[in-house]
């Protein structure tokens, strides 16, 4: 068989290419640097392809076929291991993008960020801690998108004083920097200093995020009287809701009992067109559900051209709350999809209702599904 003078396997080229390097160097000089540099250019090519190919693995979300590349590449640069590292985060790997970080040398921005959000995802304020000493010895002062995801991953992990000191540090901050701090002191329930840090915001800081925050922050902690007059002061200052605003606020009326506001608001979620998201019809249904107006519920269940499980929960709820048995099991048997929830709402309904057989024999056939015992 004849060889043709490129027929070699491109590895065997390199090799020879490297073992003549010295060679032809020494020949002519002009010649071995001319050398050199191709061999440098197949050298960032490889690198440059064998990136690509981690970063399309790490898109499918198979972090081992990536880290297998990663681990067969001769040298790494940062664009490399930030590749690895956003194919670890795509997969839902935050423990093996730590370790991967930890073996990384000088890391920069994009990567410091892309571990603190891995150390957000394990709600691990130790390893987040870790990092953030780091980033001081290395004498750095945080970049935005570090600092943003400092005060982020301190705020996921119920840091609030660490927040705040990690924010105090950024040199410049936008509206995503003062949203996370404001989720912090309202995960950790410091209403107070979540309102203060509020009025202190830049007006261009404050979108509807940072007063669905608060608005939540308001409603879970109890005085869903303040969540009300939050909203009163949002409508004010001519910012739109949305379609959590709209929800937040149907859960206030519902708790507070103001079926009223809670019609009010409802008015405002077909003026606004919100009527079509299931998540709104859903917080209505349980609104009116409540005030024992089930044909108001009804009414919204059917109107509704998309509904979740959530959607036929709640009307299961209802109707069994309200002493309907009938309905509901009929609802029960034609939903499509059934949850823990939905089968414990019918077999306490049963129970409630005086249907003691039915109640013990639904519970002995959920236990036969063993996805729904889980």
């Amino acid at each position: 068989m004849t060889f043709g003078k490129n027929s070699a396997p491109a590895s065997e080229r390199a090799a020879l290419s490297r073992h003549r390097l010295p060679h032809l160097m020494s020949l002519h000089p002009q010649a071995g640097r001319a050398a050199a540099r191709a061999a440098e250019h197949g050298a960032i090519a490889g690198l440059a392809a064998a990136t690509s190919r981690i970063a399309s693995h790490g898109r499918a979300g198979d972090a081992a076929a990536a880290r297998a590349v990663f681990d067969a590449m001769p040298r790494r640069d940062a664009v490399a291991w930030n590749a690895m590292l956003t194919a670890y985060a795509r997969a839902g790997q935050p423990r093996a993008a730590l370790a991967l970080f930890a073996g990384m040398g000088t890391p920069d921005a994009f990567s410091l960020t892309a571990a603190l959000s891995a150390a957000a995802s394990l709600r691990c304020p130790h390893a987040g801690a870790q990092l953030h000493a780091r980033l001081l010895r290395l004498g750095l002062r945080a970049p935005l998108p570090v600092g943003n995801a400092l005060v982020a991953m301190y705020a996921r992990c119920a840091r609030a004083d660490d927040a705040a000191r990690a924010f105090r540090e950024m040199r410049d901050r936008n509206a995503l920097s003062w949203c996370s701090l404001l989720h912090a002191y309202v995960a950790s329930g410091r209403m107070a200093l979540a309102r203060e840090l509020f009025d202190e915001m830049p007006a261009g800081s404050i979108s509807s995020v940072a007063w669905n925050t608060l608005l939540t922050g308001y409603s879970r902690s109890g005085n869903a009287e303040q969540c009300l007059l939050l909203f009163n002061e949002m409508r004010v200052s001519g910012l739109s809701c949305d379609d959590a605003t709209l929800c937040i606020l149907i859960d206030a009326c519902t708790e507070l009992r103001y079926p009223s506001t809670g019609v009010a608001v409802h008015k405002i979620v077909v003026q606004s067109g919100w009527n079509a998201i299931p998540e709104v019809n859903n917080s209505l249904i349980s609104f009116y559900s409540k005030f024992s107006l089930l044909d108001h519920a009804v009414k919204i269940f059917e109107s509704m051209v998309s509904r979740t499980v959530v959607s036929w929960n709640s009307l299961i709820d209802a109707y069994t709350r309200l002493g309907h048995i009938e309905q509901a099991a009929a609802l029960f048997q034609s939903a499509p999809e059934t949850n823990a929830i939905s089968w414990t709402s019918m077999i306490g309904g049963f129970a409630r209702n005086g249907c003691a057989d039915d109640a013990l024999a639904l519970f002995v056939k959920m236990l036969a599904h063993e996805h729904i015992c889980r």
